[in-house]
Parts: structure tokens; C-alpha cells; sequence
């Protein structure tokens, strides 16, 4: 893609969070966009970057823009990854799409939330042009930084990813790291079948020594904890697929 060019005018500038799983594609990348006056922090997956942009510590604002680097192709799910990183940030998501993207794949991922999508390779006045035209289209300030008051709630069921906790109830579960990272991920697409590699890379990541039957262990445990809140809330085994996280309507004439 080569240096990008300077530039008269409108100056860059703003902190990106670009996840990038591959090295030799975020390199090139990250010195592009430090040269054009931007801060780059690289996160190898989505998951490494939804808890960041919910780590607290990180200060207001952590991030003005997210970058997902797909040069190596569409990943599973990348519509369901793309939701999740817009609950969490609500900051805008440029997808970088490698030539293996089709048309489909593209509106796959807008459909998903990403603002824009960008072919590889693309010219570096390109991509400095559509990183600003985001920046003055995200939303003011008072509801750009996640607040540890908001909420993805399914049901009886709340998880803050801010926080790092998860409510029953309003009442407060204990959970391991892995456990909240597959049950975040689990809500944040609820009523939407999760399969097992799905679950794997975006929770346990790409090259991790886990299996399918990793992912079948945490559901258990999971399930266990969340059995209080049955059958408000519940993850749901479809045959075939993987899991869902439901919570079906509450009926009027219950109560």
C-alpha cells in the first residue's frame, strides 16, 4: 500500500484501534497510519479489542475509530463480530476487505454494523479520506465512550462489559475471564445460532489450543450458572449449528 502521501488541508489525527491477526498486513498498516498522524494500538482479534475498548483503565476516550483488517479473508461470523464491537465501542468500524470478499461479504459485515468497508489494497488517500469522513460523522461526545452504566441485557440476564460483570436478576454472578468473554459473546447475539468455531475464534482466538468440545465444557458451565434465571434466559443447543442465547417474551397473562 506504500507511505501515505502528505497531505494539505484537513489534518488527521485520532487514536484507532486496529485489529489486524496478521503481522505482515498490520506492519505496513500501523506505520501508514502513524505517519499520517494518527495513534495506532494493533489487537490480534476481535476479542483482544472488545476488552479494551471496555477496559476502564484506558481513560476517556480510549479510541476514536476501529479498523478490522479482514486481509486474510471474510472470518466466521464477521457480522455477528461486527455487532459485537459496535454494543461495545459505539465509535465508528471501518472493515478493511481482502480481494477474497464478495459482494455478499461486504454487506455482510455493513449489515452488521462496520460504517464502512474499503478494498485491499487501497490507495492511502483513500483510506485517510474515509477515516475522517467517519470521524465527523460519530456521534457526539456523551455517547461515544462505553458507560459502565450501560447494559447488554437479554432478558433477566445483564452483562457489562465495562464493568467486567454479569447480573442475574440485578443480583451479581461470579464468572472467569473465559466464561464472561463467551457469554458476552453469546449475548450480544442472542437469538442467533453461535457455532462452535465461532465461538472459538472469537473468544479462545485463532490459534488457540482449544476444540469444539472446549466450547461444549464452558456451555455447561455456563448453563449452571445461569440455571437461576431459567427459562427467562437460557442457552439454547440448536442441532447441528451450536448454541443460542434466548430469553423468550414474558407472558402478560403470567402475572
Amino acid at each position: 500500500m506504500g507511505p501515505p502521501p502528505a497531505l494539505d488541508g484537513e489534518p488527521d489525527g485520532g487514536r484507532v484501534l486496529l485489529v489486524s491477526p496478521a503481522a505482515a498486513s498490520a506492519k505496513p498498516l500501523m506505520q501508514g497510519l502513524r505517519d499520517g498522524g494518527w495513534e495506532v494500538v494493533r489487537y490480534r482479534t476481535v476479542r483482544e479489542g472488545i476488552r479494551a475498548l471496555g477496559a476502564p483503565g484506558l481513560g476517556p476516550p480510549a479510541f476514536d475509530i476501529i479498523v478490522w483488517d479482514q486481509a486474510d479473508g471474510p472470518p466466521a461470523d464477521a457480522a455477528g463480530r461486527c455487532r459485537a464491537l459496535a454494543t461495545v465501542s459505539r465509535r465508528p468500524l471501518l472493515v478493511l476487505a481482502s480481494p477474497q470478499h464478495t459482494a455478499g461479504d461486504r454487506a455482510n459485515v455493513l449489515n452488521g454494523g462496520a460504517d464502512g468497508v474499503l478494498g485491499i489494497p487501497v490507495a492511502w488517500p483513500e483510506l485517510l479520506a474515509e477515516l475522517r469522513a467517519l470521524m465527523r460523522r460519530r456521534p457526539p461526545p456523551a455517547h461515544v465512550n462505553p458507560n459502565p452504566d450501560d447494559w447488554l441485557r437479554v432478558g433477566p440476564l445483564a452483562v457489562s462489559v465495562a464493568r467486567r460483570e454479569v447480573r442475574l436478576d440485578e443480583v451479581p454472578i461470579p464468572f472467569t475471564l473465559r466464561e464472561f468473554d463467551l457469554l458476552h459473546y453469546l449475548a450480544a447475539n442472542h437469538d442467533r445460532a453461535v457455532t462452535r468455531p465461532m465461538a472459538l475464534d472469537a473468544v479462545w482466538g485463532y490459534d488457540a489450543p482449544a476444540s469444539p468440545a472446549t466450547v461444549d465444557v464452558y456451555i455447561g458451565y455456563l448453563r449452571r450458572k445461569l440455571a437461576p434465571g431459567a427459562p427467562r434466559v437460557a442457552i439454547a443447543t440448536v442441532r447441528g449449528v451450536g448454541y443460542m442465547l434466548t430469553a423468550p417474551p414474558s407472558d402478560p397473562a403470567a402475572h
